[in-house]
């Protein structure tokens, strides 16, 4: 029975990885080639606090889901935890179904480390954040 159990989590976990797939090379390079713009756009909107910046990547769904009192909210709370943003690293660039997913390693005023997500999409012409997460020791408490 416990071997059971062991090798449907197994199962589960494999399952749950397929359709992400590592992005290398010259596709990385030109995925980083938009990312790092739009990412170091909202990185730095977050800093002084403009809302028009902050949204200027987002696909209409991001833009829908941060209206600029919930950008002030979220913000603040950010804020009050782990400071202003002050830079980044890439960690990891993937693609999962149509989503190209762009991780950093954020240092912040009082953490580093912290775990910056940011989820892209093509839209048209333009590739667009469809979503975007802040995750940390600090943020979780």
């Amino acid at each position: 029975m416990k071997h059971q159990v062991v090798a449907v989590l197994i199962i589960l976990l494999l399952a749950a990885g397929c359709g992400k797939r590592s992005i290398t090379g010259a596709e990385r390079e030109a995925v980083l080639g938009y990312a790092n713009p739009a990412s170091d756009r909202i990185l730095a909107a977050y800093n002084d606090g403009t809302y028009a910046r902050y949204v200027t990547d987002f696909d209409a769904q991001m833009k829908n889901a941060m209206p600029e009192n919930v950008f002030v909210q979220t913000r603040e709370l950010i804020m009050s935890k782990i400071g202003k943003y002050l830079s980044r690293e890439v960690s990891d660039v993937s693609q999962k179904d149509q989503f190209v997913v762009v991780k950093y390693k954020g240092k912040f005023e009082r953490e580093d480390g912290v775990e910056i997500k940011v989820v892209f999409q093509k839209i048209g012409d333009r590739d667009l954040v469809s979503g975007l997460w802040f995750n940390s020791p600090k943020l979780r408490q």
